[in-house]
């Protein structure tokens, strides 16, 4: 058994490419928006640790969003 030694394991990732997208529209005083992150499901890894350590967290699946919005003028 070898003490206060520390094997460094080093791995390549392969290249990913991710699409978000997102649309939106008014209609009067209202405006819908609906958004997607990582629109084609990638499964991809990123290097979410430190700088002292060598980690790969696995990247967030698909998220679709809608939203809602009313906007209103206030006259003066």
């Amino acid at each position: 058994m070898i003490r206060g030694v520390c094997a460094i394991t080093r791995f390549l990732l392969d290249p990913y490419t991710l699409v978000d997208a997102a649309v939106s529209w008014r209609v009067g005083p209202a405006r819908f928006t609906l958004s997607a992150t990582n629109l084609f499901n990638e499964e991809y890894y990123w290097g979410g640790g430190s700088s002292s350590v060598e980690v790969a967290d696995p990247g967030r699946p698909r998220q679709v969003l809608s939203r809602t919005s009313f906007g209103f003028r206030s006259e003066e």
